[in-house]
């Protein structure tokens, strides 16, 4: 049984334990039901005695189009499984048929899960990634094929939006957050970085480690060359050098930043409004 979180890098983690079985044992992926996995909610809304508990980010987008709750109703997003109480941790095990899932073999999952693992086929992956299926995240997978095309293409979307610059503004997406919370605190005077960095965790939707969100703020503000072009934020302390490409940089703790004078030359006070709410 896979236990992991419900967010896509325990997709992903699903993944990589699959793919270890189908290399060494892959007989064992024919016998129905000998993987399972075991899910969890990622999002559950409160309020009174009422619950809405949603298992993917997917379904939970879909219903906030036109909510069934109250706008009083509390939201809680589960990073990991260690979000859950020992009592809600109870409730799943008490309801097994309704949280296990018994993954079955089908005669395109060897080619799937080769697809979507072996170096050599990065071709094939690109076109996966630009034929994502129109249910992905919406309906669980109860087979390997299935899995790799609606939740593991999910992870590699996210992990692409994380990774590469957006042609839009040349930001990653911690970057676009740490640059938002920054714009909406009006940022001008110092503020250690480990500091804002709970702020973005708190206003921009982060739920990711705060360590790397501490790096991301590090990087915007590094201007020693080969960093950036033009540093977003100011490096008010030791934020690393050229001799070790910023791996030299202080403590979050100790360094300070803010925005640089000319960062609103460059994204426009004006422009804010065009910047869609869920990026």
């Amino acid at each position: 049984m896979i236990m992991t979180d419900q967010d896509h890098d325990g997709s992903h983690i699903k993944g990589l334990i699959i793919n270890m079985i189908h290399a060494f044992w892959p007989s064992l992926l024919k016998v129905p039901g000998f993987v399972q996995i075991f899910k969890t909610p990622i999002v559950k809304v409160k309020h009174r005695q009422q619950e809405w508990v949603f298992y993917t980010m997917e379904t939970y987008h879909q219903a906030m189009q036109q909510p069934p709750w109250p706008q009083a109703a509390k939201h809680k997003h589960y990073k990991g499984l260690g979000t859950s109480t020992p009592a809600e941790a109870k409730q799943y095990f008490k309801q097994m048929d309704k949280h296990v899932i018994n993954m079955m073999w089908t005669d395109t999952d060897n080619d799937s899960i080769d697809m979507a693992f072996r170096k050599t086929r990065a071709n094939d992956r690109r076109n996966w990634l630009s034929n994502m299926a129109p249910d992905a995240g919406y309906v669980d997978a109860t087979n390997y094929t299935d899995f790799v095309n609606k939740e593991l293409i999910l992870f590699s979307q996210a992990d692409n939006a994380r990774s590469l610059p957006s042609i839009w503004d040349g930001l990653k997406e911690s970057q676009r957050k740490v640059l938002w919370s920054a714009f909406k605190r009006n940022l001008t005077s110092e503020i250690r970085v480990a500091q804002l960095a709970g702020y973005v965790s708190e206003h921009a939707a982060y739920h990711h480690g705060e360590a790397s969100l501490n790096g991301t703020i590090i990087g915007l503000a590094q201007d020693f060359v080969g960093s950036n072009n033009c540093a977003l934020l100011y490096p008010a302390g030791q934020f690393g050098s050229r001799l070790q490409g910023g791996g030299d940089a202080a403590s979050p703790r100790y360094v300070h930043t803010h925005l640089q004078p000319y960062t609103r030359d460059i994204f426009m006070k004006e422009d804010d409004v065009l910047l869609p709410s869920q990026l």
